[in-house]
C-alpha cells in the first residue's frame, strides 16, 4: 500500500518574475545547542525497537555551519537542512524580505521526540508509530532534480524501521508561482499491517492579533 499526500504552502508576495527555478547548496552558520550521550543498548519498548535514545542536551550553544538546500524562483526561497530531518527550515518572500515558514535562528535541541531530541521551526514531516519522528533531527538521504518545466525538485526520504516502510517528501518550486507543494510519498512493501501514522507541521510567526482560518 502506498499512500500520497498533497499540500500547497503559499504567501501573499508579489515578487519579480524570472526564468528557471535555480538550485543552491549553501552553508548556514547558526547557533546551536548540541544533543548527544547516545544509549549503546537499544530500547526494549514494544514498538520502538530498534531505535535508542540520545539523553544529553547541551544548555551552552556554540556556532556550527550546517548544509542547506535553496531553492529560488525570484519570488520565494525555501530552504532545507538534510542534516536535521530533512526539514523545510523555511521560506521567505523575496520581494519584503520577510518568512512565511518561520526559519528560527537558533538550533536548539531538546528532549521533547521519540528518540530525544527535536528542534523549532520550519516544516516537520513525520510517518511512522508517533510524532516527532525517529529522524526528526537526523541526517537523511536526498537528492535535488531540474525538472523540463523549469522547476525543480528537493526530494528526501528514508526507512522508518518499527514499521518497515519506506516515506518520501518532495519540495516542488515552479517558476513564477508564489507557493511551494509538498508531496508525501509513505509506502508499505513488507505486505504486513501496520500502524499508519502521519501528520506534517508548519510553523508561523505570530505577532499582534492573528487570525487562523481552517480549512486554509
Amino acid at each position: 500500500m502506498t499512500r500520497v499526500v498533497i499540500a500547497v504552502f503559499a504567501c501573499l508576495c508579489g515578487g519579480e518574475t524570472s526564468g528557471a527555478v535555480s538550485v543552491c547548496l549553501d552553508k548556514m552558520s547558526l547557533p546551536t545547542y548540541p544533543y548527544g550521550d547516545p544509549d549503546p543498548v537499544a530500547t526494549e519498548k514494544p514498538g520502538l525497537y530498534p531505535y535508542f535514545r540520545y539523553d544529553g542536551q547541551s544548555a551552552v550553544s556554540r556556532p556550527q555551519e550546517w548544509n542547506a538546500v535553496k531553492l529560488s524562483n525570484g519570488r520565494i526561497e525555501v530552504t532545507a537542512i538534510p542534516a536535521i530531518g530533512g526539514k523545510v527550515w523555511g521560506a521567505k518572500d523575496l520581494k519584503t524580505g520577510r518568512d512565511f515558514i518561520y526559519a528560527n535562528d537558533a538550533v536548539k535541541f531538546r528532549d521533547i521526540a521519540m528518540r530525544g531530541p527535536w528542534c523549532s521551526g520550519g516544516i516537520e514531516f513525520n510517518f511512522g508509530i508517533t510524532g516527532h519522528a525517529p529522524w526528526t533531527v537526523s541526517p537523511v538521504d536526498w537528492t535535488v532534480r531540474e525538472n523540463a518545466d523549469g522547476s525543480a525538485s528537493y526530494f528526501f526520504g528514508g526507512y522508518e524501521f518499527v514499521t518497515r516502510t519506506f516515506w518520501q517528501v518532495e519540495v516542488l518550486l515552479r517558476p513564477d508561482e508564489d507557493f511551494f507543494t509538498t508531496k508525501l510519498t509513505w509506502h508499505n512493501g513488507g505486505g504486513q499491517p501496520c500502524t499508519r501514522y502521519q501528520w506534517s507541521t508548519s510553523a508561523v510567526t505570530a505577532r499582534g492579533n492573528p487570525e487562523m482560518v481552517y480549512p486554509g
